[in-house]
């Protein structure tokens, strides 16, 4: 517990090089009479000598004395020290701290300018003579295009906001810095996109010529582990086609040069397709049907009309809504058939051209003659040939 209590008084203001007056009062609040001693320190170095003082139990001791003002605002600290018990050593017992502001011959000068497209609202453009102690307020916005990055001294920032205060203390040059404000875009078209279809995607506002990550991610933010990288021409700009071969759904697509933009995505289903080939067979010939986005894992119905059909592979749909199977096609009449391929959901019905050799050879052509009388007739004993 300490055994006195200081109060320190000085000026809240002084002209630097003055005479500064100060009091300090030391109040004993121990049960024994005490030896204190009285120090001034300012901007933490001692000023004068200690000025002791013998004060009785419960009673006080006013000190006093004068310090020459600093140039610039400074911290003044009275301690109170206690005799230990042998002349002369004294310990700390009892601070008290004040400030003072310089304001009186010495000024500063203060300028502001701007680096990047930007203006100074308030606040000094050409060096301009300030008296220590003043508070300034420098302020500045952005032009468009272009964002505030922060107030700089000697290449240091010093406030990261567009308007700053701060007490003149010093001469000082302040740098409002800008830079451009890249306003990035990022557009899919067509989008919603169907599964397995391409979309064009542009992008533009980025750095000239820089490198642009792509990375394609699930509706929840998470990763789909689909990325890649572009280079964009001198002006930030690339546009490039995509395939989405995900599944339907909500999708974000992210481009990021350091500035980082998305966009959402919705992959829909193509819709159910039945392709064929080849799309012309001769009769008892074979196609190949090849089923999409069908009703997942059901099973198929396939039918020709006018004609027959024998169907060999898997015509139940895989998880997907995918089949593939091959038809042999038992017609016999010519000319274009209706194949139809349905589920419980979806019908499609594709046109298959059925085709008949029409090449005719003979296997037998025997003709035998008999020389007759002049006049006779001729005999053609045997005449075959067939076509196939």
């Amino acid at each position: 517990m300490s055994d006195s209590t200081i109060q320190l008084s000085i000026p809240s203001s002084a002209n630097g090089g003055s005479s500064v007056a100060w009091s300090a009062v030391i109040n004993n609040v121990s049960a024994d009479d005490q030896q204190f001693a009285c120090q001034i320190w300012v901007n933490h170095v001692q000023v004068g000598s200690d000025q002791l003082a013998t004060i009785p139990a419960g009673f006080s001791q006013t000190f006093s004395g004068t310090f020459t003002m600093p140039t610039v605002s400074s911290e003044v600290a009275a301690y109170s020290l206690v005799s230990i018990g042998y002349y002369p050593e004294y310990e700390g017992d009892s601070s008290d701290y004040k400030t003072i502001i310089e304001t009186g011959t010495n000024s500063f000068t203060v300028s502001c300018s701007t680096s990047g497209n930007g203006q100074i609202t308030a606040g000094p453009t050409v060096p301009t003579s300030y008296q220590s102690g003043t508070q300034l307020t420098v302020s500045c916005i952005a032009e468009p295009n272009y964002s505030f990055i922060g107030w700089y001294e000697n290449g240091s920032l010093v406030w990261s906001s567009e308007s700053y205060t701060f007490t003149v203390v010093a001469s000082r040059t302040l740098v409002a810095e800008f830079s451009y404000a890249t306003i990035a875009t990022l557009t899919m078209i067509p989008n919603p996109v169907q599964q397995g279809r391409i979309s064009m995607v542009s992008v533009s506002g980025f750095a000239h010529g820089g490198l642009v990550t792509f990375t394609l991610l699930n509706g929840d933010n998470t990763s789909t582990g689909t990325y890649w990288t572009q280079r964009l021409d001198s002006t930030g700009a690339g546009a490039f086609g995509l395939t989405f071969g995900n599944n339907p759904g909500t999708y974000i697509l992210q481009a990021s040069d350091g500035v980082t933009i998305t966009t959402k995505i919705m992959v829909i289903s193509a819709g159910p397709t039945v392709t064929i080939s080849p799309l012309s067979v001769v009769v008892g010939g074979t196609t190949t049907v090849t089923v999409q986005n069908f009703t997942p894992s059901t099973p198929l119905t396939i039918s020709i009309n006018p004609g027959t059909e024998t169907v060999s592979g898997t015509t139940t749909t895989d998880i997907n809504g995918n089949a593939s199977f091959s038809v042999v096609v038992n017609g016999s009449n010519i000319g274009p058939y209706q194949l139809t391929v349905s589920d419980s959901l979806n019908t499609r019905v594709v046109t298959i051209t059925i085709t008949q050799s029409s090449t005719a050879s003979y296997s037998s052509l025997v003709i035998t003659s008999v020389l007759a009388q002049a006049g006779a007739p001729l005999s053609i004993n045997s005449l075959s040939f067939s076509f196939i």
